[in-house]
């Protein structure tokens, strides 16, 4: 089995813990072959944490390096798969823009999403990233 499709595809079973009503994501954050974090989408008391993305949001690549040391995070590989709330697969799971700048803040080696139900996409860090030309966005995405 490929390395990559083996991670998203535990993503992806990862993200139906997510207490998330509308969409249930999850983020994977490996190095060499083990797992350092598994962060999910989920709602957190106002004044919990300072870095939200709006109301009381936290997305599940942001739940997966909070509190992380960034010489732990750097030259690890992020991995990004969600399902709807009825279960369904969702096609394209890229990060959205701010998480993209907070994980090339912390040195991350690469990012690894769907970019269909059936093709993997791949941002390296620190190369310009590139949306479908659909530019399809997830929920919340911005």
């Amino acid at each position: 089995m490929d390395f990559h499709k083996f991670w998203l595809e535990t993503a992806l079973r990862a993200s139906k813990q997510s207490a998330f009503p509308s969409y249930k994501m999850a983020a994977i954050l490996v190095k060499g072959k083990a797992v350092l974090s598994i962060g999910l989408n989920r709602f957190t008391p106002a004044g919990v944490i300072d870095i939200r993305y709006d109301d009381k949001r936290v997305h599940a690549e942001l739940d997966a390096i909070l509190g992380k040391d960034i010489g732990l995070l750097a030259g690890s590989v992020l991995y990004v798969a969600g399902t709807t709330k009825s279960g369904a697969v969702l096609k394209y799971t890229a990060p959205c823009r701010r998480c993209r700048g907070l994980l090339q803040d912390m040195q991350l080696k690469a990012v690894y999403y769907f970019k269909e139900y059936d093709q993997i996409g791949c941002w390296h860090i620190g190369e310009e990233f590139v949306p479908l030309s659909s530019n399809p966005r997830r929920p919340g995405d911005y």
